[in-house]
């Protein structure tokens, strides 16, 4: 598993992550990835299960209790880069970040990707 950054990473109780393919064949040969910048936040609730997934937080992202995200899923709060042609690759190429929330009892199949402003019931 590979977790970098300054912002704050909070896990619930029973959480389960998985981060090899052995554990889950059906897709996700990297493994789980963990980004939160500096001034954001990531929040795991409760008995979340997680296999092989990229999250990459640079404002807030939620998952509630009680959620499944499957192999290769990426949740991503930001665009990362600007989506103006102009901006991108300039000094201020910033991107947009919003937060991303999934609701509790979700499950999220292989390479699904959510990004920012997203909310999944």
């Amino acid at each position: 598993m590979f977790i970098k950054g300054r912002g704050i990473l909070e896990i619930g109780d029973d959480v389960i992550i998985n981060s090899n393919h052995v554990f889950n064949p059906i897709g996700g040969q990297g493994v789980t990835s963990i980004v939160v910048d500096e001034g954001a936040k990531l929040l795991l609730g409760s008995q979340v299960g997680i296999s092989n997934s990229a999250f990459y937080c640079t404002t807030g992202i939620t998952i509630e209790d009680n959620v499944l995200i499957g192999g290769s899923c990426k949740i991503w709060d930001t665009d990362f880069h600007s989506l103006d042609k102009n901006i991108r690759g300039t000094k201020y190429d910033k991107g947009i970040s919003l937060p991303v929330r999934i609701k509790k009892n979700c499950f999220h199949w292989s390479k699904l990707y959510n990004i920012k402003r997203s909310y999944y019931r």
